[in-house]
């Protein structure tokens, strides 16, 4: 388990896991999400209610006991909560989510003020390592001139993405 190193509250148990983590040690009253690289939020209670998987790219909690949780393998886990450590969430931001609005619509679903909260960024895919084409580049770009600089230029006339800088933007 990699512990995130940020100013949560004692009653925040967070983490990510590795690939090969057994079933048997992750959470009681875990739910997943049917990942689908969209912005689509929804609240642990419904995932819970549904008679099959949902849609969605990030979850919601606001009672003790919720366990928010979704998979990623080079896309960027968000976890969020609040400094009060009441509301908490979890996003999966590829580049589609990230360019969708996910980030953007777990901060709307909280109750809480946007100052009220705190992120950290998981393991993801490098800049070094995360070649795109223009197609990905433009889609920023649409929505955020400044995202320009979240894209490096390489040999073979493609971008090098940042997904670390695309979400804090």
């Amino acid at each position: 388990m990699i512990r995130p190193e940020w100013p949560a509250p004692a009653s925040i148990v967070a983490g990510t896991t590795l690939v090969d983590t057994p079933d048997d040690a992750l959470p009681d009253g875990l739910a997943l999400l049917n990942q689908v690289h969209g912005a689509r939020v929804v609240a642990i209670d419904e995932v819970h209610a549904a008679t099959q998987s949902v849609d969605a790219d990030a979850v919601t909690g606001f009672s003790a006991g919720h366990v928010c949780a979704v998979r990623t393998a080079d896309c960027l886990p968000v976890l969020f909560c609040t400094r009060d450590g009441r509301e908490i969430a979890a996003a999966h931001a590829g580049w589609r989510g990230l360019a969708a609005g996910v980030l953007e619509n777990t901060v709307a679903a909280l109750r809480s003020a946007p100052d009220d909260l705190l992120a950290w960024f998981g393991p993801a895919i490098s800049q070094p390592n995360f070649e795109v084409g223009d197609e990905v580049r433009e889609a920023f770009m649409a929505q955020d001139p400044g995202a320009a600089q979240c894209f490096a230029p390489n040999q073979r006339v493609r971008w090098q993405a940042d997904l670390y800088a695309l979400g804090r933007r």
